[in-house]
């Protein structure tokens, strides 16, 4: 028998995560598309700062309104966001050298949400399972990573793609999995599940 199981979390939120991630990068490529627009009409006198600015904007806009699955992908939305935040955040310092507040740290501001999703997203967009063990119950989520021990365990289910944790102060926990990653079935997991339960 082993003395460790793991399953594949299913997040049922999982596509509404990469939509909203999707339209983060469709707004800021509109954003840094607005702060390249000036340039472009003096091109002839400011046609580095154009080309430097517009091409990254259309880039980032095509990718993400045409080839989004390129997005799902963790370290090309990663690069994606951060160019984004950077030239984000030379906008934001341009127009505080052009003593333009509002659009400085409304630039800011939102470099500062890229910063964050950035982070957000390197949880989010990999994988994340459950591991039962013998110190316990292991959940990753989206945002966090939570332990259970057996101590606080009353009961462990499995039905329907589901693990339901029931701890001794009848608090339900369920989570959507996938099948165990080992070839075994499920009454072997629940029956050493049960004799760590009694063993505390």
């Amino acid at each position: 028998m082993h003395n460790r199981y793991a399953f594949r979390l299913i997040h049922e939120k999982q596509g509404l995560y990469y939509a909203q991630g999707r339209a983060m990068h469709i707004m800021a490529g509109i954003l840094l598309f607005l702060y390249a627009f000036p340039y472009f009409l003096s091109f002839s006198d400011q046609w580095i700062m154009g080309l430097g600015v517009g091409l990254p904007s259309v880039m980032i806009l095509a990718v993400a309104l045409f080839k989004r699955p390129l997005l799902q992908l963790p370290d090309n939305n990663r690069m994606f966001r951060i160019l984004e935040a950077g030239f984000l955040i030379m906008g934001s310092m341009h127009f505080l050298q052009k003593n333009q507040i509002l659009p400085c740290l409304f630039f800011a501001f939102v470099a500062s949400v890229m910063m964050f999703l950035l982070y957000l997203e390197s949880r989010i967009f990999q994988p994340q399972g459950m591991y039962l063990g013998e110190e316990g119950v292991v959940v990753e989520l989206p945002l966090t990573t939570k332990s259970f021990s057996w101590t606080t365990i009353q009961d462990l289910q499995y039905r329907n793609h589901y693990i339901t944790i029931t701890l001794k102060d009848e608090k339900q926990l369920q989570f959507r999995v996938a099948e165990p990653s080992q070839s075994i079935v499920w009454d072997e997991i629940y029956t050493w599940c049960v004799s760590q339960i009694n063993k505390v």
